[in-house]
């Protein structure tokens, strides 16, 4: 399997097999942002979304 965000860091440094797991774990779960979504706003508190 291929995993763009891995593929182009290694265009920037080698890849040990260990850190290629471990960004391959960091980036498994994806979630769709619709356009002109905030991530985050100014003043919240990093962590899991709550309901507002």
């Amino acid at each position: 399997m291929s995993n763009r965000f891995v593929e182009k860091l290694r265009g920037f440094a080698a890849l040990s097999d260990e850190d290629v797991a471990l960004l391959v774990g960091a980036t498994a779960k994806t979630r769709t942002i619709a356009p002109r979504q905030d991530l985050i706003r100014e003043g919240d508190r990093p962590g899991p979304r709550r309901s507002r």
